[in-house]
């Protein structure tokens, strides 16, 4: 419950910075631009980009942290979740480490 709750927070939150990613882009503090922009907008847009970055991998970091624990719970030993995030990426390789936790836990859930 708790996870689903934090899973609907992280999604609100990136639609959130998508929103503001949007604003930002329209009044030119984020991405390139064809006109010249002054030093201090340029110090802006690369400090809006800098704290959407950060916010970002706070919130991925967070949500890998309670997948851990959900498979975790699954399992209930550390040795054995850590084999089976090895096994899967070794199998599907190129993924996440979100996306290796979100698998794993699938299957357990699926019986596999």
């Amino acid at each position: 419950m708790i996870v689903l709750f934090l899973e609907s927070i992280i999604n609100i939150t990136s639609f959130i910075l998508t929103i503001l990613s949007a604003i930002l882009l329209s009044i030119g503090l984020l991405g390139s631009s064809s006109q010249r922009r002054s030093c201090s907008q340029r110090r802006r847009a690369n400090l809006f980009s800098k704290l959407a970055h950060s916010f970002k991998s706070f919130w991925k970091e967070g949500k890998c942290h309670a997948l851990n624990r959900e498979l975790l719970q699954i399992v209930r030993d550390r040795d054995i979740a850590s084999r089976l995030v090895m096994s899967a990426k070794l199998n599907y390789p190129g993924k996440s480490e979100e996306w290796y936790l979100e698998k794993v836990i699938y299957d357990l859930r699926r019986g596999r």
